[in-house]
């Protein structure tokens, strides 16, 4: 039974990491490439213990995903290859999900470090602060089981990067789904999907994803909380 769906696209050296401390940690685990070309497709082909997706090319991450989460059952974590797990951090994370009676448990966009040496070696002798979330942690997040009974990946996202993260997060807010936050010191090298097309010349279509979920969701902000708290900031200084 597969619990934890990793997507990849040349990020073996962090990937190659990541799988062996998921197994250690008695997790299910999936492995979707988008059509690697750094080594990582003969890598995940001799990898035992895990049930590897090879794509010929680049599907986009909804599709990944979605491929993934059809082989799994039960509760999900999700984890980008661009990101180093933490040992014991699925445990954590569901245990937090089961406590706060939140779907999705995960770890927040804005903590993360690009120096793999000051990254956490593991969650519980930290005691990271924990926060109301406000999104769905695809990154690096848990996932009751509800949740992808009920949502999906929006696959007309395709390749690129950016808003498929948004598009679940409405979906699970029109089901009354809510998220909590793990201010977390993670390794994360951001953006590399992004470098990576570019190096192939290719486009991450950032502005025709945007304009796409805008249509869908019928909104111009996407992150209207934000621009509360910096107008009231605003007014409070003048």
């Amino acid at each position: 039974m597969y619990n934890c769906v990793v997507i990849n696209y040349n990020n073996l050296d962090i990937l190659s990491r990541s799988i062996p401390r998921l197994l250690a940690d008695g997790l299910g685990v999936v492995v979707v490439d988008n059509g690697s070309d750094d080594g990582s497709r003969a890598y995940l082909a001799a990898c035992k213990g895990i049930l590897a997706i090879l794509n010929a090319e680049n599907l986009g991450s909804s599709t990944a995903r979605n491929q993934g989460i059809d082989h799994c059952k039960g509760e999900v974590m999700l984890l980008d290859s661009d990101v180093l797990y933490i040992p014991g951090s699925f445990a954590y994370l569901a245990e937090l999900s089961r406590t706060t009676g939140m779907a999705c448990a995960g770890f927040h966009h804005y903590t993360y470090t690009r120096v793999e040496e000051e990254a956490w070696p593991d969650l519980i002798s930290k005691q990271p602060k924990i926060v109301p979330g406000t999104f769905a942690y695809t990154h690096y997040g848990y996932f009751r089981e509800e949740v992808f009974r009920k949502c999906r990946f929006d696959e007309n996202f395709g390749a690129g990067w950016g808003f498929e993260d948004n598009d679940l997060t409405c979906q699970m807010k029109t089901l009354d789904m809510k998220s909590i936050c793990v201010r977390a010191k993670y390794f994360h090298r951001k953006k590399s999907s992004v470098a990576h097309l570019k190096s192939r010349g290719q486009s991450s279509r950032f502005g025709a994803r945007l304009r796409y979920f805008r249509a869908k969701w019928g909104i111009t902000r996407i992150h209207p909380q934000r621009i509360r708290s910096k107008a009231g900031r605003q007014t409070a200084s003048s």
